[in-house]
């Protein structure tokens, strides 16, 4: 192999493996209430079984997932979402007096959480490929835009996001006029 395509392909090796990295990275953040989604969930025992250890536990939840974290989920009318299932849970342990079970604030957690990476999973090719097209046009300080609206996200929920990714946007375009600098973040 030439030294000139063996210095492309590290090159483009470097650019996919910063774009799977940050779709990592958002992708973790996504996972936090506040930052990557909002949400509410109502939990009721339907039923217990002590002889098979387990317990039917109703969920109705309502959730908001951040714009910019769930994508795809906004393109297809999904970002504001309810769900209904009933989640089978197990018990902690047992001891000398009986079984110990989580409690329905656990199980609102639990719900939320499973609800989220269900939405994630779908969503993590489509970051993916918008951060390998910021890699390849080669304007990393998009991603200090998607951190201004992950904050926005945790101060005034999806609108917030929008309103933090241009704030950001826009002073990294003033920044980058002032200054003549062809790229604000290059490393």
């Amino acid at each position: 192999m030439s030294l000139k395509r063996e210095h492309n392909l590290i090159f483009y090796l470097k650019r996919f493996a910063i774009a799977v990295g940050m779709a990592l990275l958002f992708s973790f953040i996504s996972l936090y209430p506040g930052l990557g989604y909002d949400g509410k969930a109502e939990v009721r025992i339907v039923s217990t079984s002590y002889q098979l250890l387990y317990r039917d536990i109703e969920v109705n939840c309502n959730i908001t997932y951040n714009p910019l974290l769930f994508p795809l989920s906004w393109l297809i009318n999904k970002g504001q979402s309810s769900y209904y299932f009933v989640m089978r849970t197990a018990p902690l342990g047992a001891g000398q007096f009986g079984i110990t079970w989580s409690s329905l604030e656990e199980a609102k957690e639990d719900a939320l959480l499973i609800v989220v990476l269900n939405e994630l999973f779908i969503n993590i090719p489509f970051l993916l490929s918008i951060f390998l097209a910021v890699e390849l046009i080669n304007v990393r300080s998009i991603y200090l835009c998607f951190l201004g609206g992950i904050l926005g996200f945790l101060i005034t929920s999806s609108l917030g996001a929008i309103v933090g990714f241009l704030l950001v946007l826009s002073i990294v375009v003033l920044l980058i006029m002032k200054y003549k600098v062809k790229r604000f973040v290059d490393w």
